[in-house]
């Protein structure tokens, strides 16, 4: 028998297939295993190195023939191959095609890695992406699922799986951001994060480190006595009590309670203090003159009051003037000091114009009082008494043939009883001239014995 040739087929078999999301860098499947035979995905691999073309719907044409031993004149396969099983050959497609009618597949544009299936629904071609459990089909693509470990991003929500972004933003996890397209760099330094539908931020890699828009470089926050912040992308610190922000640094300027703190463009500190109180040494003390409403101040160290009508600054206070020394009211009223001011009064018994006492006009002479004229019961008793008028006061008198009561009472209380004769007074005046002349008679007879 003569010899035949015989061919050697060595087949490969390939289990894994890995897609990689674009830009993302995460793996979109870590795990397909292909329901296609292996000799079809080999087959798949050798095709790939020979000549093809793609048509503007996604078919591919294949010109080497003689690739595939199986193929025959009379099986034909677009995007696919055709392959023996049993007694004919039928057109398996390639992965990522699916199959629309016998000899022809199609692109599924489900997504790297997936494959997908043609149906006919009422006269309608529809295709159905075959999905793994960790996508979901989304407007005819696998989408890839939203959850607690695959968290939405860049201000989406999760709900169902699926990721509902704001605005301006895309992408099964919502991870790309309109704005971010162009920004924050360098980019294997910096990431761009979504704020808001307009905002957004640059955000060192390294977290530990703060982002400085003016020199574009990750750097230890430089703020000292506070934190870094980021106010539409710009650099600031949020101070502590007693520090300002200047230039990128918490600066000290603290006044005290009683005063603000500003700092210049050259960095000095300017203090506004409250009122009573002066800047002294970089503080506002307490410059308290005594009363309120007085305008404090120290100059070269020296304290001086601004005090208002009726005070004078005595020594760093202000002090009442006292203005009755310059004897401002009418001789005939007395003057009586008040604070920061005076007033001129009638004195008991004296009476100004229209009868006023108290508080009369600066100028206004004051009178005398007739109480016994405008006033008929000013004595206890007008029978045996009569009233008579004194400057500023007035008393009481017993008439003719009556005598007080008692002496030991004001002229104004005087009460008088009927005048009686006694004997008492005649009896005790010869008494005392009796004694008187014995007395004398006693000294002569001293004096002549002597």
């Amino acid at each position: 028998m003569p010899l035949r040739k015989c061919k050697l087929f060595i087949i490969a078999i390939v289990t894994i297939y890995c897609i990689c999301l674009e830009e993302t860098g995460t793996t979109a499947i870590e795990e397909h295993k292909f329901v296609t035979s292996d000799i079809t995905i080999l087959d798949y691999e050798l095709l790939s190195n020979e000549h093809e073309s793609v048509t503007d719907e996604g078919i591919v044409n294949v010109n080497d023939t003689e690739s595939n031993e199986l193929q025959q004149d009379e099986c034909q396969c677009k995007n696919g191959r055709c392959v023996k099983k049993g007694d004919t050959e039928v057109c398996e497609c390639f992965p990522e095609y699916g199959k629309i009618n016998d000899t022809v597949c199609k692109f599924c544009d489900c997504g790297p890695g997936f494959n997908c299936t043609y149906r006919k629904i009422f006269g309608t071609e529809e295709k159905f992406c075959q999905c793994t459990d960790d996508y979901q089909q989304r407007n005819k693509r696998c989408i890839i699922k939203c959850n607690s470990e695959r968290p939405c991003q860049n201000g989406g929500t999760c709900s169902l799986g699926q990721c509902t972004c704001p605005k301006y933003v895309s992408g099964d996890l919502c991870e790309n951001f309109r704005w971010c397209e162009n920004k924050c760099y360098p980019r294997q330094e910096v990431d761009c994060v979504y704020v808001s539908d307009y905002e957004y931020n640059c955000l060192c890699k390294n977290r530990s480190l703060v982002y400085d828009d003016d020199d574009l470089t990750c750097k230890p926050c430089p703020c000292g006595a506070g934190n870094c912040t980021l106010r539409y992308r710009s650099l600031g610190c949020s101070c502590n009590n007693g520090y300002i922000e200047f230039r990128k640094t918490c600066k000290s300027c603290d006044c005290g309670w009683a005063g603000s703190c500003r700092l210049d463009w050259a960095g000095r500190k300017q203090c506004t203090c409250q009122e009573g109180y002066v800047e002294r040494e970089g503080r506002c003390m307490a410059c308290d003159c005594g009363i309120p409403g007085t305008t404090c101040s120290i100059k070269n160290g020296v304290k001086s009051c601004e005090c208002p009508k009726g005070y004078k600054d005595h020594f760093g206070r202000c002090v009442d003037i006292n203005e009755c020394q310059s004897s401002p009211c009418h001789y005939s009223a007395i003057c009586v000091n008040n604070q920061g001011s005076f007033t001129c009064e009638c004195e008991k018994g004296y009476q100004g114009m229209e009868g006023r006492r108290t508080e009369v006009e600066q100028y206004e002479a004051c009178e005398d009082i007739d109480e016994c004229e405008n006033n008929i019961r000013t004595c206890p008793s007008w029978e045996n008494i009569i009233c008579f008028n004194l400057p500023g006061t007035y008393k009481c008198m017993c008439k003719e043939g009556y005598q007080p009561v008692s002496i030991d009472v004001s002229p104004q209380d005087t009460r008088c009883i009927e005048y009686k004769r006694s004997w008492v007074p005649a009896i005790i005046v010869i008494v005392t001239a009796v004694f008187m002349i014995a007395f004398t008679v006693v000294i002569h007879k001293c004096v002549k014995k002597s």
